[in-house]
């Protein structure tokens, strides 16, 4: 009789715990939200596949500027060689009387007055080409900055090496560049830290709860982990310990 009594006491005990425990922790996530998801970034990751499709994309754009840019470059030189030949001829021509009489004067005429239009076509066909290359160095200068942008993201960086970011929830205030990262043993107590947050990366995402499993809009945020374990974690918590615990 005693046995049963104790084994009702025990399983009551039970109970109560687990229900306080239950409690606990939807009031702490209903008030709190301290947590960030953590993502180990590998090339098999959407978002890596995504930004080396991107570089491989813009790179490809500049090589083809960049090769528009050597064939205008070539017509540049064609352009000036053109017209040193006209001027050269115009400067070596013997002056020619305002009415020409013979037919070689005649001839020479014609032919100065068509070194003249070659040498005002080249300067003509010249300052379009540069108009044309500095609109064409406008445009590199964009892709590379493109370039510069998307190969400074953790996803680009993955694409030679695993990256460690976590998602973080709009209501999180507290993971701020050089906030701590705890991780937890036993739910929300027995916490240690176990990183850093670096910053921010642009673009909205969108997480799963940790607890609620409910959709949550956010942003990503690069992390570093002393302890790189964590970033198996299903949950972190910047700024401070659930609890102090």
């Amino acid at each position: 009789m005693r046995l049963y009594k104790a084994f009702g006491v025990f399983a009551l005990v039970a109970i109560l715990i687990g229900l306080v425990m239950y409690v606990t922790v939807n009031a702490f996530y209903y008030f709190n939200d301290s947590w960030v998801r953590p993502t180990i970034l590998t090339q098999a990751h959407p978002k890596v596949i995504e930004a080396t499709n991107q570089l491989v994309t813009t790179r490809a754009r500049l090589s083809g500027i960049r090769s528009e840019e050597q064939a205008l470059r070539a017509s540049i030189a064609e352009y000036d060689r053109a017209e040193a030949v006209a001027l050269k001829f115009l400067a070596e021509a013997p002056p020619v009387a305002a009415q020409a009489t013979s037919f070689d004067q005649v001839r020479l005429h014609h032919e100065i007055e068509r070194a003249d239009v070659e040498r005002i076509n080249a300067q003509t066909r010249r300052a379009l080409v540069n108009q044309q290359l500095a609109d064409l160095a406008r445009r590199a200068s964009d892709e590379q900055k493109r370039i510069d942008q998307i190969a400074a993201t953790p996803f680009a960086r993955a694409i030679n090496g695993t990256v460690t970011v976590a998602f973080v929830p709009y209501a999180n205030h507290s993971a701020q560049p050089g906030a701590p990262l705890y991780a937890c043993s036993w739910g929300l107590i027995n916490c240690r830290q176990v990183g850093t947050v670096v910053g921010a990366v642009d673009g909205e995402v969108q997480e799963l709860h940790p607890h609620d499993q409910s959709m949550h809009r956010g942003v990503i945020f690069e992390i570093e982990l002393s302890t790189s374990s964590a970033g198996t974690s299903d949950v972190l918590f910047s700024g401070s310990k659930p609890f102090w615990l």
